[in-house]
């Protein structure tokens, strides 16, 4: 199985002839994702001033 890695990859064949490999996607380390803009960029106080006008462009 591959979910226990178990096996690397699995091939699934028609009538002999491979046609298709399955393998598992590698996790992703989002540990690094997390806080990596902390101090790129700046939120205005006024940011959700706006927020009644914009919900009512889109009919909310």
């Amino acid at each position: 199985m591959l979910e226990n890695h178990e096996e690397d990859e699995v091939i699934i064949a028609r009538s002999g002839k491979p046609v298709v490999k399955v393998t598992l996607i590698p996790p992703v380390d989002v540990s690094k994702r997390i806080g990596i803009a902390k101090g790129k960029f700046s939120v205005p106080d006024n940011i959700d001033e706006m927020n009644d006008e914009i919900a009512a462009m889109f009919g909310v």
